[in-house]
């Protein structure tokens, strides 16, 4: 797992999120083989558990 902070300043992602741009969001990207995923979230890691098959 990699996990960036990061600012977006996409506004339509924002506004598919339900946020104004002032929210610090953290990027957690999940890789297994060629394929990956991005889950953006306003929870710390420590907050969070992950838990994939």
């Amino acid at each position: 797992m990699t996990t960036i902070s990061e600012t977006i300043d996409d506004p339509d992602l924002l506004e598919k999120l339900g946020l104004d741009g002032s929210t610090a969001l953290t990027a957690y990207t999940f890789t297994k083989g060629d394929k990956s995923i991005t889950i953006y979230s306003d929870l710390s890691a420590d907050e969070v558990d992950f838990n994939f098959v």
